[in-house]
């Protein structure tokens, strides 16, 4: 899958022409080296995007994965939702279901020119239209009802519970663990970025205990 690799993303105003346009730098995951350019979305446009307009498209895109990386608000936005919220998409994935069931009929269609072809086809660009708008205001709402929580570094203290052992993890890096020898004492985290890493992987799940104590003896 092609996507781009964002650097950095971000808003501006253009007093001049009235207009709000959004400027990226970005690089192609599937071209090396990487090499970083700068461009625009919805400068050159005929249309005028609604600063609200803007954030909704660039929010889609992330969460589409066609924009990837960076630690602009919209990409911790879509990671955010994604890692305590996902049930707030819960009518986003339904529309999606229904878009592939019924687009997958379109393409595999025989008689492309027939009454038939054309109700399946105007249904499945309604429900795709239905769908990007859902994730949309989904992703705008909680945006901006979350903004502390998403720009937030830290969690609620967390420990980490090998299964095996039932020895508490001491320190993570990006390729180790490491357990207490001496002492099976509880070690708190507070990283939020290891919470999402560790929470969402299959094989941390697998292999450990992984809980929010804010309650624990400290």
């Amino acid at each position: 899958m092609s996507y781009e690799i964002v650097r950095n993303c971000r808003i501006e105003y253009d007093k001049e022409n009235n207009k709000y346009y959004a400027v990226l730098k970005t690089a192609s995951n599937n071209v090396y080296p990487h090499y970083y350019e700068e461009w625009t979305l919805g400068k050159d446009s005929k249309y005028n995007f609604t600063k609200e307009e803007l954030e909704k498209t660039l929010l889609l895109e992330f969460f589409h994965g066609n924009l990837q990386g960076g630690s602009s608000r919209f990409r911790k936005t879509v990671k955010q939702i994604r890692t305590y919220d996902k049930q707030l998409l819960n009518r986003y994935y339904k529309l999606d279901k229904v878009y592939y069931s019924v687009s997958r009929r379109v393409w595999g269609a025989e008689d492309r020119g027939g009454s038939r072809y054309e109700r399946l086809s105007a249904l499945s660009k309604k429900l795709y239209e239905e769908r990007n708008k859902e994730a949309q205001n989904v992703l705008y709402d909680y945006m901006k009802k979350h903004t502390a929580d998403i720009n937030a570094r830290t969690v609620s203290p967390f420990v980490i519970i090998e299964k095996s052992s039932g020895t508490y993890v001491t320190k993570v890096t990006k390729t180790k663990y490491f357990t207490s020898t001496w002492s099976n004492r509880p070690h708190l985290f507070t990283s939020k970025e290891l919470w999402q890493r560790v929470k969402d992987s299959e094989w941390w799940n697998e292999h450990f205990v992984i809980e929010q104590v804010s309650a624990m003896v400290k």
